[in-house]
């Protein structure tokens, strides 16, 4: 196999461009962790209970190990089953768990700004730009210059939602097809975009967005292929791309 220079060979690549995690870890080490489920069992951020549910269940997956929680706490109220506050408890860690591994691992934007500057220059000669990390690196380069980007997500009832009938921009697309920080699903299946500046950090991103019980973060963190397929193509947004 024959590996080329890029700058030989850019004039004839134009379309689209796949952006895996070599992408991140070029960029800064702490994305090499294999999974956030990896580095909580490394760092022995769960209780026992919790690596218990996550075993049960046969998965990595953060988001649906919270929807599950979500639909006991719906059952037992309905049927009067005592238990409810023991769910919202480990609901609330998990949760916890999540904001506090993310925040361990990801760089702040003033650390990786000169980078950031790069990144939106180099992915503005693409038509499509498909990211395959949860990480906010291709967000924060796009917000540099929101102009020159669309993501298919417009105001609906006060919140940021993902429309596919806005087509015909003569700008660089951007989508995730693993999830990412600032993508989240509402309460009614809603794919939602978390609003907030370039110069945020993740405390205002995600912080007080994801302590609305409402609201659970979309990103992919299951560790085998085809776990990741399925979860995807049962996700609207995520199946779209």
């Amino acid at each position: 196999m024959r590996i080329y220079e890029w700058n030989k060979i850019k004039k004839d690549f134009k379309d689209t461009i796949l952006i895996g995690n070599g992408g991140s870890i070029a960029i800064n080490d702490c994305f090499k962790y294999k999974s956030i489920y990896d580095y909580a069992i490394e760092k022995n951020l769960f209780s026992t209970e919790t690596v218990k549910l996550f075993k049960e269940f046969k998965t990595q997956d953060f988001e649906l190990v919270l929807k599950y929680i979500l639909h006991a706490k719906t059952i037992n109220t309905i049927l009067s089953i005592e238990g409810f506050e023991v769910l919202n408890n480990q609901y609330d860690k998990i949760k916890t768990n999540l904001i506090e591994i993310i925040r361990n691992v990801h760089p702040y934007y003033p650390d990786i700004e000169s980078d950031l500057i790069r990144i939106s220059n180099f992915i503005q000669n693409f038509k499509t730009v498909i990211s395959l990390n949860y990480d906010l690196l291709i967000y924060w380069a796009v917000m540099l210059e929101k102009d020159k980007f669309i993501d298919y997500f417009k105001y609906n009832n006060n919140q940021l939602q993902f429309n596919v009938n806005m087509n015909g921009e003569k700008r660089t697309e951007v989508f995730y097809l693993h999830g990412n920080l600032i993508l989240g699903k509402d309460r009614y299946g809603n794919i939602i975009k978390l609003r907030a500046n370039a110069q945020s950090n993740l405390n205002d991103i995600i912080g007080k967005s994801w302590e609305d019980t409402n609201t659970t973060p979309l990103f992919v963190s299951e560790g085998k292929s085809e776990n990741k397929l399925s979860y995807i193509q049962n996700n609207h947004y995520l199946n779209y791309i």
